[in-house]
């Protein structure tokens, strides 16, 4: 209530009846809120805002729609309540732990002299439950990929320059930052004594200069390839074969969408909006990847109530469990590399029980067999 008349900025708030909680349901999350506060301010300084809060209640406020006026009697008494209650316990409520795993919070109930403390949960709305196969996060699957490893894979072929400078596209910030689940960073090789340490992944962050994914152009057709960003260019390499009067430099500008002007659409928007202006010179380069249909849509299926590194964990099973080898790096820790496995490949494989034990997708794999039966009977 305090918090819709400070956001508010007026003292007069018109509740909506619906709105309204019971007298049950308020207590509990009040208290819930208390107790998460508690367990991230000081004693100190967490005193200080309930003598404020009580006293804006006697004092300023209008009357509470559950509990009616506030007079100052029963404010002060609420005061050196608040005062020993925070003092005694400040080591108790800083054992509150929300149990996001099991979807309910576990909330600390004061003790009182009389009675044994005790634990109430407060159940939280949430998705479908995931199997024990797929709960806890992970890391981004396979080895770290270096510059020694790559440039032991297809030596003589150079790199082939996209011929796009830094304002138009930017790799690092449009590879890796949630739109396609497939492009691996590529670690520069670092000194192994002792207290050196290895250079910082850019995994969920921007200082990546190279990487290696796998385009997928259609269901016949997945190359290995290799980006590097520059200073006033994107460079690529083919690692993996691919057919000789197939133009792999244009697919690569489809993909990146190079033939519209980023610099003009950028311009136009920060006119537009002055918020966008500053976060443009930020981020340039950042674009829209037309990626494969099917690809995205799995992978955004996958997105649901989830992180990268474990989207890409589970689009990668998909690809190990359904697709086509393309590429094996044997120096350092071997991985294969495999292409996205088509609507075809999936429908005649893909179970419930292997989307849920081999790949990791849990409650999602009953939207894969459904959306892979609606593709099917259109």
């Amino acid at each position: 209530y305090l918090l819709q008349i400070y956001a508010s900025g007026s003292k007069q708030i018109a509740f909506e009846e619906s709105r309204v909680l019971p007298p049950a349901a308020a207590s509990d999350a009040y208290r819930y809120c208390f107790m998460i506060i508690a367990s991230r301010w000081r004693p100190s300084l967490l005193r200080h805002i309930c003598t404020i809060c009580f006293l804006l209640l006697a004092i300023g406020s209008p009357p509470h729609p559950l509990v009616g006026a506030f007079p100052l009697r029963p404010a002060l008494r609420g005061i050196r309540h608040a005062k020993n209650m925070i003092t005694r316990n400040h080591r108790l409520v800083q054992t509150v732990s929300l149990d996001v795993t099991k979807r309910e919070v576990s909330v600390p109930v004061t003790p009182s002299p009389k009675k044994q403390s005790r634990k109430r949960k407060l159940p939280v709305s949430s998705p479908p439950k995931e199997d024990p196969v797929s709960v806890s996060p992970s890391p981004p699957p396979g080895p770290v990929w270096t510059r020694r490893v790559l440039s032991s894979i297809n030596p003589t072929q150079p790199y082939l320059d996209l011929e796009v400078p830094p304002e138009e596209l930017r790799p690092s910030a449009t590879l890796t930052t949630g739109q396609s689940f497939v492009w691996k960073v590529v670690e520069d090789d670092f000194d192994e004594s002792p207290g050196s340490k290895s250079p910082k992944s850019a995994w969920g962050s921007h200082n990546a200069t190279e990487w290696v994914g796998v385009l997928r152009i259609d269901q016949s057709l997945s190359v290995v390839i290799a980006i590097e960003e520059t200073p006033s260019t994107t460079q690529f390499r083919p690692l993996s074969p691919y057919p000789d009067d197939f133009d792999l430099k244009a697919a690569l500008r489809d993909y990146f969408q190079l033939d519209h002007s980023l610099s003009a659409l950028y311009k136009s928007w920060s006119k537009a909006d002055s918020r966008l202006a500053a976060i443009a010179k930020s981020i340039p380069g950042v674009r829209i990847l037309d990626q494969d249909p099917w690809e995205c849509l799995v992978s955004f299926i996958c997105s649901s109530n989830n992180n990268i590194p474990r989207i890409t964990k589970m689009v990668n099973a998909l690809r190990r469990e359904y697709g086509r080898p393309l590429l094996t790096a044997i120096d350092g820790s071997p991985e294969t590399l495999y292409s996205f496995p088509s609507v075809e490949d999936m429908l005649d494989r893909a179970t419930d029980e292997d989307l849920r034990g081999k790949c990791g997708l849990g409650y999602r794999s009953k939207y894969i067999l459904e959306t892979l039966q609606l593709l099917k009977e259109k």
